[in-house]
């Protein structure tokens, strides 16, 4: 079902429910405030909450309710799957929705506003049918990165800098050296590193900047742009690389 507001999509493996909703960010040195339409997920529970008060006057009283923003943000690092809180609005007037503080550039220009030249460059982009511009805090993958996401056809997404990975540094001797990136959750962006075999010691894995990943375990380097979902193994000569929906969680 799909309509201007809502949508609810029937898979096999699970219904998902989406709610239509409005994104503002404000523009830095203004008054003003930029929207972006955007889609966001709810559970099953909230949606039908949303839907029974859907023209209840009172229904901003309601939530608000987690979601995870479902749009992608041109100009900027991969939005999907952002987790956000949907705040319900008068009747007539889309729901709002609240990011999670995180240093995502999206994140960060909610809380602390858009500069105002990128944003107007990015809309007459937008405007002429194409975007060639990419957010100035958006992370920037070496070549060597690029390659490797082009070999495997995945999109080259790099973690944001100053964002932190677990990694097993007990366990970096041993081979081969193994790599999970799961969703980003806070300042995390979601990679997992060990090498041999895996622990379920809750110690097991060490939060490492990804400034200084570099300087405990160089050859996990040109595999960092992959997406969440993507895992891979090597030993420095042998390299496998592949995609499971079942990391695609936190």
């Amino acid at each position: 079902m799909l309509s201007g507001e809502q949508c609810e999509i029937e898979r096999r493996d699970g219904d998902s429910f989406y709610i239509r909703a409005c994104l503002e960010i404000p523009i830095r040195g203004t008054d003003r405030i930029f929207t972006w339409g955007v889609w966001c997920s709810l559970s099953e529970k909230s949606y039908v909450e949303v839907s029974e008060h859907w023209e209840d006057p009172a229904r901003p009283n309601l939530g608000p309710y987690f979601g995870w923003l479902s749009s992608i943000i041109p100009g900027y690092p991969d939005t999907a799957y952002l987790k956000t809180h949907v705040h319900q609005r008068e009747v007539g007037v889309r729901p709002s929705v609240e990011l999670e503080p995180t240093n995502h550039p999206l994140s960060l220009d909610q809380r602390h506003g858009v500069d105002s030249q990128w944003l107007q460059a990015l809309v007459t982009g937008l405007l002429h049918g194409h975007v060639d511009i990419q957010h100035p805090l958006a992370p920037a993958a070496t070549k060597e990165q690029e390659e490797l996401c082009q070999r495997y056809k995945a999109k080259v997404e790099p973690p944001l800098p100053g964002s932190t990975m677990g990694i097993a540094l007990k366990s970096l001797s041993a081979k081969p050296t193994r790599g999970i990136r799961y969703l980003p959750s806070k300042d995390t962006n979601g990679w997992y590193i060990w090498a041999g075999e895996q622990s379920t010691d809750p110690d097991f894995y060490q939060s490492v900047c990804i400034e200084h990943i570099g300087d405990h375990s160089p050859i996990v380097l040109p595999f960092l742009a992959l997406p969440p979902g993507w895992a891979f193994i090597t030993d420095g000569s042998y390299v496998d690389v592949w995609f499971d929906p079942k990391f695609l969680v936190q």
